[in-house]
This record gives C-alpha cells, structure tokens and sequence, in this order.
C-alpha cells in the first residue's frame, strides 16, 4: 500500500514539475530572427563586403521605406505580429504571412538578380533577390513568434527545373501543414513543385504534396519512397545560407561565370567565392556545381572532373541529379555557363 501511494505521490508532483507541452512540434528550423545575433552577422558582413561599416543603418531604412510604403515600419508590423502570435491558429497564421509578403513589397520595390542578394544593396539601390528576401521574411516571422525558414526550389509552379535556382520562405502553420511565402510572384503563397530542405543531418530533394487552399501536408523524397510529415523536415540551416550568400557573390562576379564574355579575372573572382562557399558549407551542391563549370572555362579539365564526380556524390545523395553532371568532362570545349541556377524575375 505505501509503494502505491509513493507511486501517486511520485506521479502527482511529475504532473506539477513537468515543463508545459505546446500546442504542437514543428521542424528545428535555425534562429535567423530579425534583429538576432544570426540575421546581424549576415548583415554585417554584407557591409563589410561593400566597404562600410554602418550595417545598422538597415533597419532604419527598412522602417523608414515601409512606413512611407504602407504605413507601419518592420519594427510596428513585428511587435503588432506577435500580440496575435500567442493565441494563433493555422488561419491567423497564414494572414499573418500574406501581410509579411506585403509589408516588402511595399518596402523595396526594385529586384535585381546582379546586386538584390546583399544587404548593403538593399539599403543603397532599394533592391531584393529571391533568396534575401526569404532570409528577411524568415527572420520577421521568427521574431514575432512564427515557426518559419528558408528552402531553396528546384522545379517551380510550370514545373521547369533549375538547379536550386531560387529560394522562398516556409512557414509552419501548424504541425500538419506548412505554407510557400514568396514575394518574387503576384500572389504571396504559390504551388512550387520541387524543394531543396533538411533532414535530420542531410539535405533531401522533396515534392510537395499540396490540399485544395495551397498548403503543403507533406513532402515526397524525389528518389522515390514515403510521403515525410512536415514535423519531419526543416528549413535550410545557419550554414547552408551563409554558403549561399557566397555562392551568389561568385555567381555574379563582374566578368565571372555568368558573364557573355568571361575573363581570367573574373573567373578567379568566382572561384574565391565558390571556395569559401563551400569552407562554410562542403554539402552545397549548388556551389559544387558551378564551381566545375568555372574551372572548366579556365582550362583546369582534371580539376573540374574531379568537381564533378564531388557534384555528383551530393547530388545522388540528397535524391536528385541535374543531367548535365552525368557526363564526364573528356574535351576542351567551353563549358554551358550555369544559367540553369539563375532565379528567374518576379511576376
């Protein structure tokens, strides 16, 4: 009788000691939020890039443009965000993402893929890039209490396939569905067809399997297998988008890879930054990809070989191959420059 009631005893004060369950578990997504250690360092080391060292002349400019754009600074939207935040169901949710997707397209009006991807251009031309805006909405939502993150996409709404040529933000509505937030198209949630994620250690290449109001109930592998619960996978992590801010910095270097005529120049200048993209991240296939591409123009055929068979291993690893890397690289000729990474423009 006393081993039964120690053993109610012992239930009893775990039921008080134990820590509150919430509502529901979503994905470990990186800390990226607004104003945060992460979001501050890509910031600065935008500026730092370009020369100057008044990164925190970011945030007055992106409240100065939105209140003049649509009334409310990023600083208002976030703390209005977050009162509503505590309470909110899938629906509410889902309205704060559409007013988020607003909110910048009312603060920089300009897209560039040339310059839009770092912070400093943002703050000197008012211009955004598929991939900095989803960093910057990723971060909004964050710190006004959402769940959400950044994923890259590989077959867009047609179901034309890049090479994780652009990037969009995921939202969790809840622990069942998650929602595309993207101000490069008309409408803030579209049906993207293929993207680039985390799971658990590795990346996955998925197919979104979407219900009728656009939300996503899960993900298929693109290998082939079970339909992963969104609670199973996560948004891209710390290191990934900090290789992905090189990746971009290589890709457009004046007279680099993507230029009409590339110069040795600006080749070097594209491997520098391909090579410090993958320092930071040796699991970007993008930045694998078209660091093979770059070698091949400079002439170095062994070296870019032995890229590609690298590509290669990434690529069949996380579920899907751009055809292109199937072939080995036996001539001469100039490589096909990279184009298939290239976000396309906003709608």
């Amino acid at each position: 009788m006393k081993l039964a009631l120690n053993s109610v005893r012992c239930l009893l004060l775990a039921s008080f000691c134990m820590p509150a369950i919430t509502a529901w578990s979503a994905p470990s997504d990186p800390n990226i939020a607004y104003h945060g250690d992460t979001f501050n360092s890509f910031l600065r080391e935008s500026f730092q890039i370009a020369g100057r060292r008044d990164d925190a002349v970011f945030y007055q400019t992106m409240n100065e443009r939105a209140k003049t754009g649509i009334g409310t600074t990023w600083d208002e939207w976030i703390a209005s965000a977050k009162k509503r935040s505590k309470a909110a169901d899938a629906a509410t949710a889902r309205e704060i993402g559409g007013s988020v997707w607003k909110l910048m397209k009312h603060t920089v009006t300009k897209f560039s893929l040339d310059r839009g991807f770092e912070f400093s251009n943002l703050v000197k031309l008012n211009e955004r890039q598929c991939f900095l805006q989803s960093v910057i909405l990723a971060g909004a939502l964050q710190k006004a209490g959402y769940k959400a993150g950044v994923v890259m996409v590989w077959r867009n709404p047609e179901n034309q396939t890049s090479n994780n040529g652009h990037a969009v933000t995921v939202m969790h509505l809840d622990s069942n569905r998650d929602i595309l937030v993207d101000c490069s198209e008309t409408a803030p949630f579209p049906i993207h067809t293929g993207l680039f994620m985390k799971q658990g250690s590795d990346y996955r290449y998925v197919v979104p399997q979407y219900d009728k109001d656009g939300s996503i109930t899960g993900y298929r592998p693109q290998s082939g297998g079970s339909v992963i619960p969104p609670s199973k996978l996560s948004t891209l992590d710390v290191p990934f988008l900090r290789s992905q801010f090189d990746y971009y910095r290589g890709e457009r270097t004046e007279a680099g890879i993507l230029a009409k005529s590339p110069t040795k120049e600006g080749l070097a200048g594209t491997e520098k930054w391909l090579r410090r993209s993958l320092s930071e991240n040796p699991n970007n296939p993008l930045s694998r990809a078209v660091l093979l591409d770059t070698l091949k123009n400079e002439g170095r055929l062994a070296e870019a070989e032995d890229q590609r068979k690298k590509a290669l291993v990434l690529y069949e690893k996380f579920g899907w191959v751009p055809s292109r890397l199937r072939d080995p690289i036996v001539t001469t000729e100039t490589s096909r420059r990279a184009t298939s990474s290239t976000p396309g423009q906003p709608k």
